[in-house]
């Protein structure tokens, strides 16, 4: 009994997460997020959506912290400067480690576009548009989203990755003809 609530004691919100002896929570300002947490390891902006003659509305800001490869990446959501989301990314990796060729099977739905371009690189071909709303397990307001497709070569016999992001996460990946 002792120890269930020793436990229990240490277990955090899941709306929570510990940079340091801080303790960071949903509903925190950007500004108490930067000085407990410091500078995130990457950061990028999106729209909700995209309404023709307004432009982009209900855009938000996400928030990249990898504490290396023993723990996984944080990924910190923010809309109207407030924190919005505290959601587990895949196993955090070390920045200064060689780079090694990146795989077609390391690609996965639901990978963060800062894993994606951390594990594999800048892609060699981009591209964006706006379409419907609509595009997976998140409901937008209305109006159009942005959606990116890189490519990614991986040699001559493997086949080339086409990979669609859309709120920074990846939604699609199609195979195409093989490489150069």
């Amino acid at each position: 009994m002792v120890i269930l609530l020793a436990v229990s004691g240490v277990a955090l919100p899941a709306h929570a997460f510990r940079c340091g002896n801080e303790l960071v929570l949903e509903g925190d300002r950007e500004y108490d997020v930067l000085s407990k947490c410091g500078e995130p390891d990457f950061r990028e902006s999106h729209a909700g959506a995209y309404l023709d003659g307004i432009g982009p509305i209900d855009v938000t800001e996400t928030w990249y912290y990898n504490p290396g490869p023993t723990r996984f990446i944080r990924i910190l959501t923010f809309r109207r400067g407030r924190l919005h989301s505290i959601e587990t990314g895949g196993r955090g990796f070390s920045e200064s480690a060689v780079p090694r060729a990146c795989q077609p099977y390391e690609l996965a739905v639901g990978m963060s576009k800062y894993e994606l371009l951390s594990r594999c690189g800048n892609p060699v071909a981009r591209s964006e548009w706006y379409d419907v709303s609509r595009f997976h397990d998140r409901v937008y307001s209305g109006g159009l989203v942005l959606v990116e497709e890189w490519t990614y070569v991986f040699g001559s016999n493997r086949f080339r990755r086409f990979i669609r992001i859309v709120d920074g996460r990846i939604i699609a990946i199609e195979s195409g003809d093989k490489g150069d």
